[in-house]
């Protein structure tokens, strides 16, 4: 045992003895009763002494664990909770008299009535209503149904701390009428309370302890729910299969007691687990059979969420106009009912809906509508999550100072309501802006913060897209290697648990990655393995991004009638979904094909039809790429003018959605035009500009090729000195980052010191 256990262990030592104490002085009426209370109580403190010497050194272990985890490494979590269910007020009528041993007096009757009318206020969303009511109800008694009932209303508020104090006064009033139902309440919603908080391994543990107790009492009903919780949080730490057994077991208690909304309820949630583990086909017949009986007995709100959940299974699978047909109508119906909550619901996923096609105005209209209902309704949980949907719909536009915006509210508000996987997504969706903005070390600093966060709620799923960010932006900065550690520990993650979509964007990552590598084979290789499993999960967005990424390798490998090819399977694929972005990528895609076989004019009108898409969608980072691409384009055909207009224009997006990278792209294109133009001295200002850039973001491969571009225009001036100043350098980076450029600039260092000596 360590000193904190010991000093612990002494601390309740001595609190037992004065619980003993005390109990013996306000127990006089009966010496024998004192005594057999004391020994109660007792017996009780030794089990926690022995307890927490069991669980402290358990958690020094995994202090231990995670402290020897030196090196640097959301579920969105999908599951609709279920409302906390309250004692009904026979059961609670019950235990007053059970506990009074009396008839119930005109006082008691007042409880019962206010307690009453709390749970009608409760059902009916108005909690900041049933909480005085139920305030009311314990003024006049003091009953552990009643302070489950207030527990239940402050943690559907997120008033986490006041819930808890509810459940566990709770548990120690059941506990000392011996009211083992009232203790299995207690601690089932103490479980509730910790999986609200992103706390699944305390959640299960508490679920568990209930588990025993209704079963130990024969009570059917309450251990159909409390399955159905434990399939919930098993399914928050990526537990799927045991999720799936748990939620089974659930369905098949609730189909033999005959609960009908139980049953539909059940099938909803292993359609939700089912998802998780991309079964599709069978999350869509779950929902379908859900939907069924939804109708059948009239829950119009459960068939709502149903069409909602429906909507996001299609959507899951790019069926976006199937998804929309299915969100639609769940709308409608909430709007229909006044269920303000699946209002809420429904157009956030449209929201969803429309930015995975692309269509980002309607996704930002439909989010800032859920976002107003969120505060309208004040559910902060909600509000997090919508702002954070804000954030990455402006994300995706390249209106990165908006994305910061909505997603550091999204921040704000999960550490408010101390939503753990809340902080950990909205962490994680600030580093890749950071990325965006090419603020590499920032980026880095929130995508650790958050594998952190993900590493200890056990979040395997937020753990391995945290790995592969941190890839994403050590590729980004041109640090090949260290990329390539990050997303191979992605992919192990993604394979461990079974989760085939990230398994196969892990692939794509890693085939990006040796593609920039000039590692063309592995390239090769790790796309079409990832575009086998797209195929498999039938994710359509995953399998055109695949081909295009095909595309590009074998337009770097110089075959470009493949590279051609794949990008038009991809255009059609993007096309087919309505994926407006990944139309515009694959028209770019085939715009580079061309313009590697020296065909100008049709690489140009490639670039101009997705330049135009990037436009409608109000894309400006694409804008920005476009604008680039066409500004080289008229480089090769020498219409120099042009390509400064098109550069210029490319670098004032980038100043202006503060994409440092592109901005040291486009002086870097602007100084080798002005070189074309014989204008050494304004190309080394630009080349000089882009360096400074490079070295203040951390770009490796920018940095070199800005050296490079330096030393081309020293060289044109004849400066060879200084000319094979700047080559040297930039050789030492391509050597180092192993780029194919250093076969070039070693070559250059050679006729180099030959001009020198001549």
């Amino acid at each position: 045992m360590d000193i904190t256990s010991l000093v612990i262990s002494l601390v309740i030592g001595v609190v037992s003895i004065l619980v003993i104490h005390y109990t013996y002085q306000t127990d006089k009426t009966s010496n024998h009763q004192a005594g057999q209370l004391a020994l109660q109580k007792t017996s009780l403190l030794i089990v926690v002494v022995v307890s927490l010497n069991s669980i402290f050194p358990l958690m020094n272990s995994l202090k231990q664990q995670r402290a020897l985890q030196t090196e640097v490494e959301e579920i969105i979590q999908l599951y609709v909770a279920e409302k906390p269910i309250n004692p009904s007020a026979a059961e609670t009528k019950g235990e007053i008299e059970r506990e009074l041993n009396a008839t119930v007096t005109n006082k008691q009757q007042q409880a019962l009535e206010a307690y009453q009318k709390g749970i009608e206020a409760y059902d009916n969303q108005q909690l900041t209503k049933a909480i005085p009511l139920f305030d009311q109800a314990l003024e006049l008694l003091q009953t552990p149904s009643f302070h489950i009932a207030r527990g239940n209303s402050y943690s559907l508020i997120s008033n986490f701390k006041s819930a808890r104090q509810d459940y566990i006064v709770a548990f120690r009033l059941s506990r000392k009428s011996h009211n083992r139902q009232g203790e299995g309440y207690a601690l089932s919603g103490l479980g509730s309370l910790y999986g609200s908080m992103s706390q699944h391994e305390k959640a299960i543990f508490y679920h568990d302890q209930a588990l025993t107790i209704v079963r130990e009492i024969d009570d059917q009903k309450r251990e159909e729910d409390l399955l159905g919780n434990l399939g919930r949080s098993y399914g928050s730490i990526s537990q799927y299969e045991k999720a799936l057994h748990c939620q089974t077991q659930a369905l098949s208690i609730a189909r033999s007691l005959g609960n009908r909304s139980r049953e539909g309820s059940l099938l909803s949630n292993l359609g939700t687990t089912s998802l998780c583990l991309h079964q599709y086909e069978n999350v869509i017949d779950y929902y379908t059979q859900a939907l069924a009986i939804a109708r059948e007995i009239g829950n119009r709100d459960r068939e709502g969420i149903l069409l909602d959940g429906l909507g996001s299974a299609y959507c899951s699978i790019n069926q976006y106009q199937k998804a929309i047909e299915y969100q639609t109508p769940a709308l409608a119906i909430a709007h229909a009912t006044g269920n303000r909550q699946g209002e809420e619901n429904a157009l956030r996923n449209l929201g969803s809906t429309y930015q995975a096609m692309s269509r980002f105005d309607k996704a930002i209209d439909y989010q800032t509508q859920a976002l107003t209902i969120t505060r309208e309704i004040d559910n902060r949980r909600e509000e997090g999550i919508c702002a954070g949907n804000l954030g990455s719909a402006y994300h995706s536009i390249g209106l990165y100072d908006k994305a910061f915006e909505f997603q550091s509210q999204s921040l704000a508000i999960a550490r408010k309501i101390d939503n753990r996987r809340g902080e950990e997504n909205a962490l994680r969706n600030l580093g890749s802006t950071y990325q965006a903005m090419s603020q590499f070390e920032k980026a880095i600093e929130y995508q650790v913060e958050a594998l952190a966060i993900a590493r200890e709620i056990a979040d395997r799923w937020g753990e391995g897209d945290s790995l592969g960010k941190l890839g994403h932006t050590y590729r980004s900065m041109g640090q090949y290697e260290k990329a390539i550690y990050f997303e191979t520990q992605a992919l192990t993650i993604a394979r461990q648990i079974g989760n085939r979509q990230g398994e196969e964007e892990a692939l794509r990552n890693l085939g990006s990655t040796y593609h920039l590598m000039s590692q063309y084979e592995k390239a090769t290789e790790y796309q079409i393995e990832a575009l086998a499993i797209a195929r498999e999960i039938s994710n359509r967005w995953g399998e055109g991004d695949a081909l295009g990424n095909l595309g590009n390798t074998y337009r770097s490998i110089g075959q470009y009638e493949k590279a051609t090819e794949y990008q038009i399977q991809a255009l059609a694929i993007a096309r087919e979904i309505g994926n407006r972005q990944g139309e515009g990528h694959a028209l770019s895609g085939l715009g580079n094909a061309y313009s590697s076989i020296s065909q100008y004019e049709k690489a140009s009108d490639y670039y101009m039809q997705a330049l135009t898409i990037a436009s409608e969608i109000g894309n400006r980072s694409g804008e920005g790429t476009l604008l680039g691409n066409l500004g080289t384009t008229h480089l090769y055909l020498r219409q120099y003018e042009k390509a400064i207009d098109y550069y210029i224009q490319a670098l004032s997006i980038a100043r202006e959605i503060g994409n440092r990278s592109g901005e040291g792209t486009f002086l870097g294109n602007l100084g080798t035009t002005h070189l074309y133009l014989y204008q050494y001295q304004e190309a080394s200002d630009y080349y000089t500009q882009a360096l400074s850039i490079a070295r203040e973001i951390g770009n490796r491969q920018g940095e070199g090729h800005a050296l490079d571009g330096l030393g081309n225009a020293y060289s044109s001036m004849s400066q060879y000195e200084k000319a094979i100043e700047y080559h040297s350098q930039a050789l030492a980076i391509f050597e180092t980052i192993k780029s194919p450029k250093a076969k070039l600039v070693r070559k250059r260092l050679a006729d180099l010191e030959i001009k020198k000596d001549s």
